[in-house]
């Protein structure tokens, strides 16, 4: 009773005779082979396996790349003069450490710590006066 009204139903949407909503429901079920079925799937299922991977969005990798630091030889040769002056006047400092390419650490005298910071401006800072 149930298969009749599934064929009836085939039939009215697809416009199918009896026989061929049955053989439909049947294939469906599984209980049916159709040689022109499994070609199609066959080629389907081969053209997947041929196929390169999508790549991905051509602008992730510049989206997720960190920019360069651009090399400062004027900033890298005062870090330089600030160190070697530390390493010379050990009476005022102590332990100094580079911990970045532009910044150093240290413990003074009195014990406590200090860093100074070497900062490159593109303008001329607030409060800043040329004499």
């Amino acid at each position: 009773m149930e298969k009749n009204k599934e064929a009836l139903k085939l039939m009215s949407a697809l416009d199918l005779t009896y026989e061929e909503a049955l053989e439909m429901l049947e294939f469906d079920k599984g209980n049916v082979e159709n040689e022109e079925a499994n070609k199609i799937e066959e080629k389907v299922k081969s053209d997947t396996e041929k196929k390169p991977k999508k790549k991905g969005d051509s602008l992730a990798k510049v989206k997720t790349q960190k920019a360069k630091k651009k090399e400062d030889l004027v900033k890298e040769n005062l870090m330089k003069k600030i160190n070697e002056m530390m390493e010379l006047e050990k009476t005022s400092f102590t332990n100094s450490q580079e911990m970045t390419a532009s910044k150093i650490t240290f413990t003074a005298t009195d014990g406590n710590f200090y860093s100074i910071s070497l900062t490159k401006h593109k303008t001329k800072p607030d409060g800043y006066s040329e004499k």
